[in-house]
């Protein structure tokens, strides 16, 4: 009894302290899960397992469901340059380094895709909050961090997929279904749109569970996750203007259901197992990971928006939904030890809080400011040229 109110209690204190200090709330419960995971355990508490898994399916959903296809049009090619480079650089850099201590393929490679990708659902807020989504350059940093998105659920679906004729059917099958109920749904959304009952959320939710729990009973041989993306992406195009079902649905899953499977993640690290050597992994991977995902960001944004390059650089270390969800797929598949697991979580969880502190640091100068500051340069260039007095006087 005791234990079912210690876990919301440890919940809403790691909230208030992250909101003090403008710290994504997510991190706060992913430390609070480790804090949690000392004195209890999850496995003994039969909702929280549940809770986390629907919040799992639910993140995933909503990171394809912030997938707009109108943004990625308007930026395309851009997007494409800044996003692919941004994801295999520091993907390239990981890999060859888990190959230096013989790691598997398979292994090296969840590794890899750990460390390498943006989490889109801090990415949006943080851009919204300083204004920057009115800018091209805005735009450019959201449509490339879609980008990244998108390709690390592409190349977890790769790993994820075990190809048989009855998975392949069954895959092809779901697809169908998931574009056929665009033709039955929309309409059934435009009529009942506003209405009180909350109908469209109550459908999506219905939705959701429907598809993974599909996924999951009959082995399409993909991971519901992956289903919850694909149907997240479909279901962006509910209506151009879907801000408004967008807002109702993160309310309840970042409300209830991301915090609870954040904290779950947390308690899974295993303090016993971190040694010297998880210790000298974490920092490799975390120097090897974040260098790689500067690097891979900001060379191709200069070609573009060199006032953002650095600011994106660091923004787009944020990867905490797509890295806990490989990290918790890579042990409950045994593909991981813990000692990895410890490591990949660890990674995940400094790059962020690196990410925000260096993001509050950078101070983002607009297009007013620069121009100030420019004619400030122009007019001391100009009276360091002009002939000074003496020199006048003198002929």
């Amino acid at each position: 009894m005791v234990t079912n109110i210690f876990i919301p209690l440890l919940i809403v204190i790691s909230g208030f302290i992250c909101l003090e200090y403008s710290i994504p709330i997510a991190i706060g419960e992913l430390i609070a899960g480790t804090m949690g995971g000392l004195i209890l355990d999850p496995g003994e508490i039969p909702w929280v397992a549940f809770l986390s898994q629907l919040g799992l399916i639910s993140l995933m959903f909503l990171a394809g469901f912030e997938i707009d296809v109108r943004t990625l049009q308007r930026n395309g090619l851009k997007s494409i340059v800044v996003g692919v480079p941004s994801f295999f650089t520091p993907f390239f850099l990981v890999y060859l380094l888990c190959s230096l201590f013989e790691m598997s393929s398979i292994s090296s490679v969840l590794v890899g895709i750990g460390l390498s990708t943006t989490s889109l659902a801090i990415v949006f807020p943080i851009l919204r909050e300083k204004n920057l989504l009115e800018k091209e350059s805005g735009q450019l940093l959201l449509a490339s961090a879609m980008v990244v998105d998108i390709i690390s659920m592409l190349m977890l679906s790769l790993v994820l997929y075990s190809v048989s004729i009855k998975s392949i059917l069954l895959l092809a099958i779901m697809i169908a279904a998931l574009f056929g109920i665009r033709k039955v749904v929309f309409p059934i959304f435009s009529r009942y749109k506003g209405n009180r009952a909350e109908f469209e959320l109550k459908f999506l939710l219905l939705v959701i569970l429907a598809f993974s729990v599909l996924a999951h009973a009959h082995e399409a041989g993909m991971h519901e996750a992956a289903i919850s993306f694909v149907l997240g992406v479909i279901f962006s195009e509910i209506d151009p203007e879907h801000s408004n079902i967008m807002e109702k649905l993160s309310s309840v899953v970042f409300s209830l259901l991301a915090p609870i499977f954040f904290f779950h993640a947390g308690t899974m690290i295993k303090f016993s197992k971190i040694n010297i050597s998880v210790l000298g992994l974490f920092v490799l991977f975390l120097l090897c990971s974040m260098v790689g995902k500067v690097l891979g960001t900001y060379a191709p944004l200069r070609l573009f928006a060199p006032e953002i390059s650095q600011y994106g650089g660091i923004l787009f270390n944020y990867r905490l939904s797509f890295g806990l969800v490989t990290a918790v797929y890579g042990l409950e598949r045994n593909i991981f030890t813990h000692e990895i697991f410890n490591t990949l979580l660890l990674c995940v969880l400094f790059s962020s809080l690196v990410a925000t502190y260096l993001e509050k640091k950078l101070v983002l100068l607009d297009d007013k400011t620069l121009r100030e500051k420019a004619l400030v340069v122009v007019h001391r260039l100009i009276r360091k040229a002009r002939p000074s007095k003496r020199f006048e006087d003198s002929e």
